[in-house]
Order: C-alpha cells, then sequence, then structure tokens
C-alpha cells in the first residue's frame, strides 16, 4: 500500500505466517515472498513471487528447494535452498537467476530464515537439534556470501525461543545493528523475555534487559513473564520493542501491562505508546501505520488478524484493513 491507495493485492498463502515472510528488495521496489507448498508435495514446487511497486505488476518464478529470501541489493533477492545448503541469487528484473553457490552449513532441523542482506552477502539463522529431551532446540547466525563463504556470528542459548528479529543500517544506540527477540520458559505462565544484540561486522553480542517494562515485583522466569511481540528500527537508529507483561496468578497470566510500543535509547526503555496494540511502523512522510491486536493463529482454518489504521496527526485515523496479521516494510538493514 502508498498511504490508503492500495498498489497490488495478490492472492496467496505465504510460507508462513512467521516473522519476515515477506521481504523487500533494498532498493524499496519489490516485495518478494514464497507460496505455501501443499502437503504431500516437494519443495520443489516452491515459487518465488515479487510485486514491483511501482507498476504493481506481479511476477512467479520457480525457486525449487527454496525455504527463505532476503533482499541483496539493488534490485537482486537472495534465496536458501535448504537441502541443497546452496544459495541462489535472482535478479528480480530480468527475472533470471544469476548465481547458484554452496555453502557449509549445518542444515536446519525445522527452521532456517535469512535475517538481513546487504550486497552479496546475508545473516542466515539456523536451528540447531536439541541435544537431548532435557533442552530445546537453538539457534546459530552465521555471515553469508554470495560466493560461498560463511563466518559464524553467535548462537542463542538453549531452552530458548528467538522470535522477532529486526536490522538497521545506522544505530544511534551502539554498534550492534541486530536486534532479536529471545525468551525462556520457566513453565505455563513463567517466561523471561530479553534481546540479543549482535554486531555482524565482528559477531560481539550482548543481552539487553527490558528491566522498565517489567511487571511489579518481578523475578523473570519465576513469578511472571515479558514477551516481545515485535522489534523495529526507525530512521533515526532507534530501537522500539512492542512488549506485554504479566504476573502469574496461580499458573493463569494476570495482565500487568498490555501490548505496548516502547523505545530504547541504549539505556533505557520508554513507553512512548500505552497501546493495547500488536505492531506500528512510521512512515517516512509521516504519520505511521498501526495494527491494533495480534493475529490469532490458533484456528483449524485460516488465521484471524485485526484492524490496520494509518494515522497522520492525533486526529486523523483510516482503517485501511479489516483482516490484517502483520505489516511489512522496506528494510532499514544493511551490512558494511
Amino acid at each position: 500500500m502508498q498511504g490508503t491507495r492500495t498498489v497490488a493485492s495478490v492472492p496467496e498463502r505465504l510460507t508462513g505466517y512467521q516473522f519476515q515472510a515477506t521481504r523487500w528488495t533494498l532498493d524499496g521496489r519489490y516485495v518478494v515472498f514464497l507460496t505455501i507448498y501443499a502437503i504431500g508435495k516437494p519443495l520443489l514446487d516452491q515459487t518465488l513471487v515479487s510485486i514491483d511497486t511501482e507498476s504493481g505488476a506481479v511476477a512467479r518464478l520457480p525457486c525449487p528447494d527454496c525455504t527463505t529470501i532476503v533482499g541483496d541489493g539493488g534490485d537482486e533477492v537472495l534465496a536458501y535452498q535448504a537441502d541443497y545448503q546452496q544459495i541462489w541469487s535472482v535478479t528480480l528484473r530480468s527475472g533470471k537467476p544469476s548465481q547458484e553457490t554452496r555453502i557449509a552449513i549445518p542444515k536446519a532441523v525445522s527452521d532456517d530464515h535469512f535475517i538481513i542482506g546487504a550486497k552479496g552477502q546475508a545473516v542466515l539463522a539456523i536451528t540447531n537439534v536439541a541435544q537431548s529431551a532435557a533442552t530445546s532446540n537453538s539457534e546459530s547466525f552465521y555471515l553469508v556470501t554470495a560466493h560461498g563463504a560463511v563466518r559464524e556470528l553467535a548462537a542463542a542459548g538453549s531452552e530458548s525461543e528467538v522470535a522477532p528479529i529486526a536490522a538497521t543500517g545506522h544505530s544511534a544506540i551502539g554498534d550492534a545493528t541486530i536486534a532479536m527477540g529471545d525468551s525462556v520458559h520457566g513453565g505455563a505462565c513463567q517466561r523471561a523475555g530479553f534481546i540479543h544484540m549482535l554486531d555482524p561486522t565482528n559477531g560481539v553480542e550482548t543481552q539487553v534487559e527490558l528491566v522498565d517494562a517489567y511487571p511489579p515485583n518481578y523475578e523473570p522466569g519465576r513469578n511472571g513473564g515479558l514477551e516481545i511481540h515485535d522489534l523495529w528500527w526507525d530512521d533515526k537508529g532507534y530501537l522500539y520493542a512492542t512488549v506485554e507483561s504479566w504476573i502469574c496468578n496461580g499458573g493463569d497470566r494476570k495482565i500487568t501491562t498490555p501490548s505496548s510500543l516502547w523505545r530504547f535509547d541504549g539505556k533505557h526503555w520508554t513507553k512512548t505508546d500505552a497501546g493495547p496494540l500488536a505492531m506500528v511502523r512510521t512512515l517516512a512522510g509521516g504519520g505511521r501505520l498501526v495494527l491494533s491486536q495480534h493475529a490469532d493463529f490458533t484456528t483449524y482454518n485460516e488465521p484471524i488478524g485485526g484492524p490496520l489504521y494509518l494515522e497522520q496527526g492525533s486526529l486523523s485515523r483510516t482503517n485501511v484493513a479489516t483482516n490484517a496479521l502483520y505489516i511489512s516494510t522496506p528494510d532499514q538493514a544493511s551490512i558494511p
């Protein structure tokens, strides 16, 4: 969409409603995603769909065995072919693959996804198998190039669940330009939420706690919980998070802070919108998009979304969609 105008509408199911299923080329012209493959059919039937935001034209290109994609500079896209452990480079204006390169990375157990792309390189997350029934899967992160070079960056600890991920080309709060939401489950109600900050140039990782958003008398992972629903960077290089917190009343959650928007200045988190809301994105020309409620993926049929609003100033609010699942905007990301 551009404002309230729909540029293109594509009646396709995505490969999943996971974070970053829909990506953008780095020049902001093309939206790309992989279509879902039918149960019982091989990944060889996978298709890469691109939408030209200038003309609204929709193109489809066979992308056999592709499991994740990312913008790669200009109008190019990198696709990862998991079974072949191969990166595939596609130029969208010509619609033809330009390069295929094998890479030496462990195969994912259940998931792999690109996080951030730049000219000829990207950060790829790979799920690692649990070593025993007592531990959960973890994720490792690799810097890979279109020429096949690989460097391991970091790993999220076991018993964790990596959720939203956001990247930027410029951070105003330090050297790290990738933020990864993470949570550790201590029980049916207990959950500790925090953020990994990663510098892709050297692999240095730090952990950030959301202390300012903690519920009263909170002991992480013991008597309550905190969940990070969404992460994004603004154009000034500041990190935002949509956060919900609660305390445990027996085995039930008692919400203390509904899903609300917080801004990180490098030291402290400040609540900027009390919500409740699911996702927010600011727009270059002013205003913002607000998804008012989280999508429900527990239904047996299609997931249930919520209303999406375009806000321009404090008095202007326009409903632009009624069953939106999430917001996808052009990446702020680049890798030096």
